[in-house]
């Protein structure tokens, strides 16, 4: 068992944590390490650095793992990956995964380690491309990545409220954690074939009863909302 406490503080030779995960983080972290002897083997003849390398090995490998669908698909494209990376002598402009070349990954042999080799408009643009992760890539994994458009006043007043998660009522955001009297059913509604009406299975209650307990079984001191928009987050 490799626990995360126990790497270096120091060192960047670790998984990056995705909200979608193909693999265990003990695995992934075993295969990082395989990756990171290749590139060593790979770019032994160069200027570059352990740390230049463990950056590059851990970019590769969420890059794998970012476009994986299973663990399955994982091991496979990283063997293809440590396979390659050999074969093309750390050419990563000839290596496919998926069937799809590395995007921006395409620095020679001789660029790792070495920030004099970008010397033209072009390489600087290459060397920043390879830091951009596509924006499919990042919304699929859970990123917020639409522009936010300017709110007019309206806009900007509608989103002061918000409707109750237990009892619908509408209340000011802002006023979340003054006391009120929340009524509500824990249980949603069902509707009855044989009566033709909801009933709440919570209390028996049906939404034509005259009864007050019809507006709720049970009562809280707070209104609560769930927040879904970028502001709100």
């Amino acid at each position: 068992y490799i626990s995360r406490e126990s790497f270096s503080m120091g060192s960047l030779l670790r998984p990056v944590d995705l909200v979608n995960q193909p693999l265990g983080f003990q695995e992934r972290y075993k295969i990082l390490q395989k990756l990171f002897k290749q590139l060593q083997k790979a770019y032994a003849h160069t200027k570059g650095t352990n740390i230049d390398l463990e950056r590059l090995a851990t970019r590769l490998e969420v890059h794998v793992a970012k476009n994986s669908l299973s663990g399955q698909s994982y091991k496979f494209n990283m063997s293809i990956l440590l396979r390659d990376v050999l074969k093309y002598k750390g050419d990563l402009s000839k290596i496919k995964i998926n069937g799809r070349p590395l995007k921006g990954a395409k620095p020679h042999l001789s660029s790792i380690g070495n920030a004099n080799s970008i010397t033209t408009r072009s390489k600087a643009m290459e060397a920043l491309k390879a830091l951009i992760l596509d924006s499919k890539v990042l919304e699929k994994n859970g990123y917020i990545v639409k522009e936010m458009q300017n709110k007019t006043n309206d806009d900007n007043s509608t989103q002061l409220y918000a409707p109750c998660l237990r009892c619908s009522s509408n209340f000011k955001k802002t006023d979340i954690m003054e006391k009120t009297l929340c009524r509500y059913h824990p249980l949603k509604r069902i509707y009855n074939r044989d009566t033709k009406n909801h009933q709440y299975p919570c209390c028996g209650e049906t939404t034509d009863s005259v009864s007050f307990l019809r507006l709720g079984c049970k009562t809280f001191f707070h209104h609560v909302f769930r927040g879904e928009s970028y502001d709100e987050l």
